[in-house]
C-alpha cells in the first residue's frame, strides 16, 4: 500500500493536524483500490482479500512512477503506480506470466521455462508521451529469466475492492 508521505519532512510533520497517535498509519491509501489506512484493512480482513507483497519497491528516476510486485490468492501482479502533476496517482496491474524464456541459451534450448515468483530488477524509462516503458527482471523458480519490456499501456487499472473487515477478536488465555 502506497501512502502519500513527504520524505524530507518527520513523521511528525506528516501529520494531520491533531494526530498525535504514533500507531496510526498517515497518508492516502492508493494501492489496492478500495483499501483506506483504517484500523483493520491489513488486520482480521478474510484471506480472499489479503494482499502479499513480492517485492521492493522499484522508483523510476524521476519519481513519478513506482513498480513492485503484489499478490493475493487467486494470482501474482506486477503493480506500475504513476504520478500525475497534481499529485494523483493511478494504479494498474499487470498479472505474472504463467511461465519466461531462460536467459540461459542451453536451458532454453532444451525447452526450460521459468515460473516466476517476484521481482529481481525493474528499470523504468522516461515518459515517451504518456507512455512509460520498463525492462522487468524477474526472480523465477528453474532459471533465471529473460528481463521482459512492458509498456505502461500493457497494465489494466487496478480493480477497485470491496472490503468486508471482520470485527476484530479479542479471545486471550491466561496462562499461569
Amino acid at each position: 500500500m502506497r501512502t502519500r508521505y513527504d520524505l524530507s519532512r518527520s513523521p511528525a510533520q506528516n501529520r494531520s493536524p491533531g494526530d498525535r497517535d504514533p500507531d496510526d498509519d498517515v497518508g492516502t491509501a492508493i494501492y489496492p483500490p478500495g483499501w483506506k489506512n483504517e484500523m483493520g484493512d491489513v488486520y482480521d480482513a478474510p484471506e480472499d482479500q489479503m494482499h502479499f507483497s513480492l517485492s521492493p519497491f522499484f522508483w523510476a528516476p524521476d519519481s513519478r512512477a513506482v513498480v513492485f510486485a503484489d499478490a493475493n490468492q487467486k494470482q501474482n501482479f506486477v503493480v506500475f503506480i504513476a504520478f500525475d502533476e497534481s499529485g494523483g496517482a493511478t494504479a494498474s496491474v499487470y498479472p505474472f506470466p504463467a511461465s519466461l524464456e531462460c536467459d540461459d541459451p542451453t536451458a532454453a534450448a532444451n525447452g526450460q521455462k521459468a515460473q516466476p515468483n517476484g521481482l529481481r530488477s525493474v528499470e523504468i524509462l522516461p515518459r515517451q508521451g504518456a507512455d512509460r516503458s520498463m525492462f522487468i527482471g524477474f526472480e523465477a523458480d528453474g532459471c533465471i529469466p529473460k528481463p521482459v519490456q512492458l509498456h505502461s499501456d500493457s497494465f489494466k487499472p487496478a480493480r477497485t475492492e470491496a472490503r468486508v473487515v471482520l470485527p476484530p477478536t479479542h479471545k486471550a488465555k491466561v496462562i499461569q
